[in-house]
């Protein structure tokens, strides 16, 4: 039997060790972001509130964990379009594509051949008139549109809108909006839909009038997704981090160094990764924040709370996956109770009050440390073992 004991040691050298999953893509507007995996072809709707006229929308792709195939001649596609599709006297594209070839991986990370090329074009109406195209080469200029780190791919809006040939600002409130993504065998993910590249010619990234591009996509795969901008209210949210250590899961971007969350009360930070099972020490000054959904041991100075304040789209449970133990958080005040139901576990324990505390079903209540979960506080949770 695994006892309680037994768990609580367990747990504590469990304290810098942990495991969390990164998405395939996170989709930003402004200062929202929503994480998806590629395991449908169809990607969840998304309502995001209103954000600064001149605010951004950015798309990263993260394939860590992916199988990626050495070459030197990966490509990928992006587009993003205004699903409304009215015509306007405004200089407005109703949908801009770009294509990058001559991407090279090697070791599971992302480059660019000299003779990498980038081609971008869309139009403004729905019979596709009034259309612009350009095509740039080379590494060093293709890199200004687009950005490869490791083995994560950035592509942003505004980026999108210059390499077709128009201003980088667009508002992008109050649009209903549609993004795909396609990209060519060597990236050796199985998540969405496999294609040919007379699909992708003709649906998912039409009248590029680039055969070198789009012969490349052969057997590739696409995912679609849309949201919207301006159509829904943030709710605003806050949680506490208390003198000493904490374990968190932010909802929500915290800075470091604001307000807040100024640089001098923090001793300590510790990062989950992504891809490896243990928490990373991070340099609070080298740091800009913590990010939405990473986990945290975050140790505090001093004798009072902080209470951090930010905005949420939704109400979300984040699970974070662990070789043994997994970890949980929630953006509202939830039952434990209705949580172990949830997760189909049979306790929780958090880090509160600089010390283990538990939620077991088989206990009574009164004897149990808490009741309910806190927003942003992470709890450890394991499956019953099988009979």
């Amino acid at each position: 039997m695994f006892t309680k004991y037994r768990m609580l040691g367990y747990l504590l050298s469990l304290l810098f060790c942990g495991q969390a999953n990164a998405a395939d893509l996170v989709v930003a507007v402004g200062e929202y972001s929503q994480p998806f995996d590629f395991s449908a072809t169809k990607l969840t709707s998304v309502d995001f509130p209103q954000v600064d006229s001149a605010a951004n929308l950015v798309f990263t792709v993260d394939a860590n964990g992916w199988e990626l195939q050495d070459s030197e001649q990966a490509v990928i596609g992006f587009s993003i379009e205004r699903k409304d599709k009215s015509e306007t006297t405004v200089d407005e594209y109703r949908r801009a594509l770009m294509m990058i070839k001559g991407i090279r991986i090697n070791g599971g990370q992302f480059s660019l051949n000299e003779d990498a090329e980038l081609r971008g074009w869309g139009w403004k109406f729905l019979d596709q008139s009034e259309g612009g195209a350009k095509t740039i080469t080379g590494s060093a200029s293709v890199e200004s549109y687009i950005t490869f780190d490791g083995n994560i791919i950035k592509i942003d809006y505004q980026n999108l809108r210059v390499a077709v040939g128009l201003s980088a600002i667009s508002d992008p409130n109050n649009f209903d909006w549609n993004y795909r993504l396609v990209w060519s065998s060597h990236f050796g993910l199985t998540g969405g839909i496999t294609v040919t590249s007379d699909e992708v010619d003709a649906e998912w990234l039409p009248s590029s009038g680039k055969p070198a591009f789009i012969d490349l996509f052969e057997n590739g795969s696409a995912v679609q997704g849309d949201f919207s901008v301006g159509k829904v209210v943030a709710t605003s949210l806050s949680i506490e981090l208390h003198p000493g250590w904490n374990l968190l899961v932010p909802p929500f971007f915290i800075e470091i160094d604001s307000a807040a969350l100024a640089i001098e009360r923090i001793e300590s930070i510790w990062e989950g990764s992504p891809t490896i099972d243990s928490f990373t020490y991070q340099n609070p000054v080298e740091l800009t924040g913590l990010t939405k959904g990473l986990p945290y041991w975050v140790k505090l100075s001093g004798e009072t709370p902080l209470t951090l304040s930010g905005s949420i789209l939704t109400d979300t449970i984040s699970s974070i996956s662990g070789s043994e133990w997994s970890l949980v958080s929630v953006s509202q005040e939830s039952s434990a109770l209705s949580m172990l139901q949830t997760v189909s576990a049979t306790g929780l324990w958090c880090w509160s009050d600089n010390r283990w505390n538990s939620y077991l079903a088989e206990v009574p209540s009164f004897l149990n440390g808490f009741t309910h979960l806190k927003p942003g506080v992470g709890y450890y949770y394991r499956a019953p073992e099988l009979p």
